[in-house]
């Protein structure tokens, strides 16, 4: 490694060692979707290092527009324009890096086998079985009002899709519940509309779950926390680190409206454990 770039991420380097840091300079990750929860995402991630980024932010296909609900300081201000297109931005913390930005029809298997990981923000269920087939390690993460969560497969033994995680009732709480309308929602949809979404969604919650939507889309503070905590997972997961999940735990959910927020086991493999909520609101897994 060279001195200059050893001195620019000294502190790095001695917070997860030499090896890692080699790792992450000459890692390249794919993010699908680019809403303000990837940005968050991306801004954590790419200061450690990351090398490379490549971009997809398409709904059935088509470029995604920003609305007035993609509030994030690394969005242009502009309404109706394509969200990727305030990606430069993200350099603002890592000037070395380099940006791509694909359509869809991109995807090949010479892209995926030059991956270390996929971090994917789109509840997109046709376009998440294309990424899961790559067989790369995959960190779905997403941003609904006051619940944020993230799931991870093909890597910790966890090799399902997405959606049977998320359709999981492990644990059984209000945020996996809403969770899971928002991705049935979504797939429903004929174009991407953000307004359409969250009328149709709030109409398939009872009371309580609303409640998780007072605070509006894409709320800042759980984009800090998810955006954090899932970027800090791709660092390990690519350097080669004790990652937050294991196997047997493979989802994080925060929920800010109950003050819930643990790391959490969502795989059928696993529901003859019994699992509750202790006085504390962490999770338990009782043997």
């Amino acid at each position: 490694m060279e001195k200059n770039i050893q001195k620019l991420y000294d502190r790095s380097i001695r917070t997860w060692g030499m090896e890692a840091q080699q790792l992450l300079l000459n890692s390249h990750i794919l993010a699908v979707g680019y809403d303000p929860l990837m940005s968050e995402i991306l801004k954590n991630v790419v200061i450690s290092g990351i090398s490379k980024v490549t971009v997809i932010d398409t709904y059935k296909g088509e470029p995604i527009h920003t609305t007035q609900c993609d509030k994030n300081h690394l969005f242009t201000l502009e309404q109706g324009s394509v969200r990727t297109s305030s990606i430069e931005k993200v350099k603002s913390v890592n000037s070395d890096l380099t940006i791509d930005v694909i359509q869809e029809n991109q995807l090949n298997d010479d892209l995926f086998n030059s991956l270390s990981v996929i971090i994917c923000t789109l509840p997109d269920e046709r376009l998440l079985s294309k990424l899961e087939s790559s067989h790369k390690p995959i960190i779905f993460c997403s941003s609904i009002g006051g619940i944020g969560s993230f799931y991870v497969t093909n890597i910790n033994g966890h090799y399902k899709p997405i959606k049977e995680y998320v359709f999981s009732d492990i644990p059984k709480m209000i945020a996996r519940q809403v969770i899971k309308t928002y991705f049935i929602q979504y797939n429903t949809m004929d174009t991407y509309s953000i307004d359409t979404l969250s009328s149709s969604f709030v109409h398939h919650l009872n009371k309580e779950e609303q409640l998780e939507l007072l605070v509006g889309f894409n709320y800042a503070p759980v984009n800090s926390v998810i955006g954090s905590l899932a970027a800090q997972e791709v660092i390990n997961i690519i350097g080669k680190r004790p990652t937050y999940t294991n196997e047997d735990s493979n989802g994080f959910i925060y929920d800010s409206v109950n003050n819930i927020g643990d790391i959490i086991c969502t795989d059928t493999q696993l529901q003859q454990k019994n699992i509750k909520i202790d006085e504390n609101k962490h999770f338990v897994v009782l043997d």
